[in-house]
């Protein structure tokens, strides 16, 4: 007689032994999600995994075009969205969504970053930030961090460069997405911390 032992489902997050299963949403329930991983396999997560923003929650937030309804809807201040900068030829731009108090946006505030295209790079921000702190120290600033955080990725602190692989179909609707370097850090962050802090590329 052959007995089957069954395995105990574990966390597809944490890993820790599950007493009782919660099927992972593929799209929040709070958005109209009813499937669950958990009905299509054994995926399954953990009561305190499940009650928070999990993995798929933050992919759904930050790389799919209903980004910003799932910020909203989650009550999350999701890292990425993206603007577009129209005056070059639908450019997207990393940046974050800020929420009026009635819950409409009110605002991109768009992350320092350099972008990558045909004739250059191109050094973008918010546009009143970059004033303020001055365009031509924005420029250096930026430009001594990259080269730092280049420099230590090749010394192999992997750490310094954090890569990005950007999986959407937005670049197929009429928008662009050249390489870029960036940070979800403010100019006035990154250049307190010139030489810790890593870039996103």
């Amino acid at each position: 007689m052959i007995e089957v032992v069954e395995m105990p489902r574990t966390c597809m997050y944490c890993s820790r032994p599950i007493e009782r299963t919660r099927g992972e949403h593929i799209l929040p329930r709070i958005l109209g999600g009813a499937r669950t991983l958990g009905d299509l396999s054994d995926n399954n997560a953990c009561p305190r995994c499940n009650s928070g923003l999990s993995d798929i929650d933050r992919e759904l937030s930050c790389r799919s075009h209903l980004g910003i309804v799932a910020s909203q809807e989650l009550e999350s201040e999701i890292f990425q969205a993206w603007d577009v900068d129209h005056d070059s030829y639908s450019l997207l731009v990393e940046a974050k969504p800020n929420w009026h108090p009635s819950g409409v946006l009110d605002s991109l505030y768009c992350y320092p970053q350099v972008t990558i295209v045909p004739s250059g790079i191109q050094f973008r921000g918010d546009a009143e930030e970059m004033q303020k702190f001055g365009l031509e120290d924005f420029e250096r600033v930026m430009r001594k961090v990259i080269r730092r955080a280049y420099r230590d990725f090749r010394s192999g602190d992997e750490r310094a460069l954090h890569r990005e692989k950007i999986r959407t179909g937005t670049i197929h609707n009429g928008y662009w997405l050249p390489p870029r370097i960036f940070t979800r850090r403010t100019i006035w962050e990154i250049a307190k911390k010139i030489d810790t802090q890593s870039m996103t590329i």
